[in-house]
């Protein structure tokens, strides 16, 4: 839950002031989002209500129409409240549903609930005197004559319910609560964080026991819920940020908030708009994450059980010169009798002590026959343990991969850092319906970054900011391929692409690359400078930190003058 009461009655007041005598259009459902529209007013008004009635948490604002789809993209509802005008709307019993009074003309008046609360949000239309539901929108349905009853509110009071005693009692019973918490937890609909902003004005500190309360701060609390219209009525919707990302939705009382970690809006619409799309972005993040995260775990698991069944299968075919040693020692012991036996016992000749040793036989085989036996085991064996250790190979090398990928969306804080990932192993995506593969996009990378020939047909690739240098790092980059920079210092990443897996860069090569690397840096003015070189595979982004960010390891380093290869 984020979108509280308390936010809902700053939107209300700014619903009714922009709102009230305005005719309602049409209401049209965003099928791919989904989402509602409702436009309302005159075209030259713009205005449009955004519903979204999601199971993760339920919110309207007021939204400019140029932000909706274009109606291609929309798909239109019926609607019986189509060109009538809305009276008033305000926040029903404190709670997290909304209402509009409409005016009908000739009909009945109604009232058209907005319930947003998580798995029963919804639009219900009811006459106003007789309060049956005439028209239900529930699960993307639009629905006549429906009994719906409206969720009843919860127990905990009402800022216009509390009185002295419920607060002396409460205070009584959990005196171990900080004052923000006492207001959130025990008066309805108001966040921890806006509680806190609540405590400040009543002269409390919101870290504080409520057990030291005094009486004046009890009749404090008790006229501010009592008067939380007259309150409200200089209150600003804000956001509180983390890292510049916006955390929590709260009301301000101050306009001299502190601006380096919370931002006001000049609407609630506008604060609710920001802050939902922030949550539905990092919504689709962490779905996305987990659905690359469930692929990469499966082809992990898959392969570590193919390279247990590698290994076991290696063990069996090492056995091919045990097994070519016993062909050797049934021909080099011909008395030996096999025809009739199981097993026989012969001298191993080629120990020094020449110890008996027992061999299995086919005992329908003479000893000649059995000895052939061995030779084909062995003969196959050597085969399949070349073929064996190859396959092990690529196996260990897939693992290798997909423990890196595992890896790097561990690290990934955004939707740009997953396309990246994707970009370069497009086997993350979620298999075709159809069961087809997608097919694997070859074009060059769609982002700009400097070029250089160096000679022996190898190029090296320069980042041209922070973000291409991310995009060239870990979205183009093989991980055998060579990267560069400068050493403590900002500057461009380089990257110099392997042509093929055994090949070694001359260290003439690399030293025009470290040349480059060190004027693309803020070091190009120096006389000489270090430049540190590694495979791409050892190059890490620093989890959390800005794009271009990494760390590095198995590194050499090199002092090169910075040249620019762009000089004549």
């Amino acid at each position: 839950m984020w979108l509280y009461p308390s936010h809902l009655y700053l939107l209300a007041r700014e619903l009714e002031q922009k709102l009230t005598g305005k005719s309602i259009n049409e209401i049209f459902l965003h099928p791919k989002r989904a989402c509602y529209y409702l436009s309302v007013g005159r075209p030259s008004d713009r205005l449009v209500l955004l519903f979204v009635p999601s199971g993760k948490g339920c919110r309207l604002n007021l939204a400019d129409r140029k932000s909706a789809p274009a109606k291609k993209e929309l798909k239109t509802v019926p609607f019986p409240l189509r060109g009538c005008r809305i009276s008033g709307c305000r926040v029903v019993n404190f709670d997290r549903v909304l209402c509009f009074d409409i005016f009908a003309g000739n009909k009945k008046p109604m009232v058209l609930y907005v319930i947003l609360i998580p798995q029963m949000g919804n639009l219900v239309i009811v006459e106003k005197d007789s309060f049956i539901p005439d028209w239900v929108l529930l699960n993307n349905k639009a629905i006549s004559n429906n009994k719906l009853v409206l969720p009843q509110a919860p127990p905990i009071p009402s800022p216009y319910q509390i009185d002295k005693e419920i607060i002396t009692q409460t205070i009584a019973d959990k005196p171990q609560q900080n004052t923000a918490e006492f207001i959130g937890k025990n008066i309805r609909g108001i966040d921890k964080r806006t509680a806190s902003e609540i405590a400040i004005r009543i002269g409390a500190k919101p870290e504080s026991a409520v057990s030291g309360f005094s009486e004046r701060q009890i009749d404090k609390l008790f006229h501010f819920m009592r008067s939380f219209d007259r309150e409200m009525d200089n209150a600003y919707m804000a956001l509180q940020y983390e890292d510049n990302h916006p955390e929590k939705l709260f009301i301000s009382f101050d306009t001299e908030i502190n601006t380096e970690n919370a931002g006001l809006f000049e609407s609630p619409s506008e604060a609710i708009d920001n802050y939902a799309i922030y949550l539905e972005t990092e919504y689709r993040f962490i779905e996305k994450r987990k659905s690359m995260l469930g692929i990469v775990s499966k082809k992990l698991k898959k392969n570590k059980k193919l390279l247990d069944q590698l290994n076991t299968s290696r063990n069996d075919y090492e056995n091919a010169s045990l097994y070519r040693k016993y062909g050797d020692l049934l021909l080099t012991n011909p008395d030996v009798k096999t025809k009739g036996n199981d097993m026989v016992e012969v001298e191993d000749v080629f120990l020094e002590e020449s110890p008996l040793i027992t061999i299995e036989v086919d005992s329908s085989k003479t000893n000649s026959e059995n000895a052939e036996i061995y030779y084909k085991r062995s003969q196959k064996a050597r085969k399949g343990l070349a073929q064996v250790e190859r396959r092990i190979s690529e196996v260990e090398d897939k693992l290798e991969t997909d423990q890196q990928v595992h890896e790097d969306l561990e690290n990934a804080g955004n939707l740009e850092e997953l396309d990246i990932i994707q970009s370069k192993y497009p086997d993350l995506s979620k298999p075709h319906p159809s069961g087809k593969k997608p097919l694997k996009n070859a074009k060059e990378p769609d982002f700009k970054y400097r070029e250089y020939e160096l000679g022996d047909g190898i190029k090296a690739l320069v980042g041209k900011d922070s973000k291409d240098n991310e995009r060239l790092t870990f979205g183009w980059a093989s991980k055998n391929d060579l990267w560069l920079h400068v050493q403590q210092s900002a500057g461009s990443h380089v990257v110099l692409k392997r042509p093929h897996k055994k090949y070694e860069f001359p260290i003439s090569i690399i030293n025009r690359a470290a040349s480059i690397a060190a004027y693309y840096s803020k070091e190009r003015n120096a006389e000489t400078v270090p430049v540190v070189y590694t495979l791409v595979k050892y190059v890490r982004k620093i989890k959390g930190g800005p794009p271009g960010k990494v760390h590095y390891y198995n590194e050499k380093s090199i002092l090169v003058e910075p040249v620019d290869p762009d000089a004549k």
